[in-house]
């Protein structure tokens, strides 16, 4: 199993310099990915400029879990960015993307939350035709630059509904789940893997990030994974956010990601039984962390 961890931007009052350290530190320790959060009413820094600066890494992953997309109107602007991305990174780009459940991230763009999933579904067209490299319409010839990743970088569709779940057969190339205990996110990846193989695409989704809940209040140890094979098989991944296991060490350090496995006895807690389930689903855990751990 993979450990990634994400950025701590949610978190009011973080500093910018922390950011860029956090960054630096976990593409120089074990970790796989590095994720961001997105929101817009909210202190956050914005997703992709934020993973921009995170791909001045060499190694790691940048990873948005979730891209709000249809509070990005544009989705040539949108694409231009994540093709950016991807190419300043050589390729180390993974695009989770969703809708967004939230009326005042809507309302202050403007825009009514209903009808955004036809939206994001116009969205994904479109910027898949555009990392294709074809032409935007008759009048509009193709939009560069590039994207290292043939056919655009990564992409992840997220929801929680048989419709958002469905999306990724046709658009995506893997799910991630929202906030959800493992049991259910379990459910919904196999709903995923249900839905791309009756679309008739071969082999399983190519990533399932997974999130589950709970805080962590101590470190898991065991099985840390070694950076030289970081990008290994990076299918079926496990995305857990706060509360279950965010671990930091003291100070202004990055957390150290340790992932145990669940034994097989009878009566194991509720975090061993967590921790079995994303090691039969995913091959990948993120980890984000507790506000007071972090400042």
């Amino acid at each position: 199993m993979h450990i990634g961890i994400g950025l701590p931007e949610t978190h009011p009052g973080i500093q910018a310099s922390l950011l860029l350290d956090w960054a630096r530190r976990a593409d120089s320790g074990p970790f796989s990915s590095l994720g961001s959060l997105d929101r817009l009413v909210y202190p956050n820094y914005e997703t992709m400029t934020l993973l921009t600066a995170a791909a001045a890494s060499q190694r790691i992953r940048v990873m948005s879990t979730v891209l709000l997309a249809p509070l990005r109107s544009n989705a040539v602007v949108l694409a231009k960015q994540a093709a950016t991305l991807d190419a300043l990174s050589g390729g180390r780009l993974t695009l989770g993307l969703g809708i967004g459940p939230r009326a005042d991230d809507f309302a202050a763009i403007g825009e009514s939350p209903q009808g955004r999933g036809k939206r994001f579904e116009a969205q994904l067209a479109t910027m898949q035709r555009i990392w294709a490299g074809q032409r935007l319409s008759e009048e509009v010839g193709p939009i560069g630059p590039p994207p290292a990743s043939p056919g655009g970088p990564e992409v992840l569709i997220g929801g929680y509904s048989p419709v958002a779940i469905k999306r990724l057969s046709r658009w995506g190339d893997g799910y991630i789940s929202g906030s959800a205990p493992p049991a259910i996110a379990r459910q919904n990846y196999e709903l995923a893997e249900l839905a791309w193989k009756e679309a008739g695409r071969p082999g399983p989704p190519a990533s399932s990030p997974l999130h589950t809940g709970g805080w962590a209040h101590r470190q898991l140890r065991a099985h840390s994974p070694s950076p030289r094979h970081a990008h290994r098989n990076p299918r079926r991944r496990c995305f857990i956010v706060p509360p279950d296991p965010s671990i930091y060490a003291q100070g202004h350090k990055i957390p150290v990601a340790l992932v145990g496995t669940a034994s097989r006895r009878q009566g194991r807690s509720r975090r061993d039984r967590e921790r079995c389930i994303c090691n039969r689903v995913a091959g990948e855990v993120l980890l984000y962390g507790e506000k007071d751990k972090v400042l």
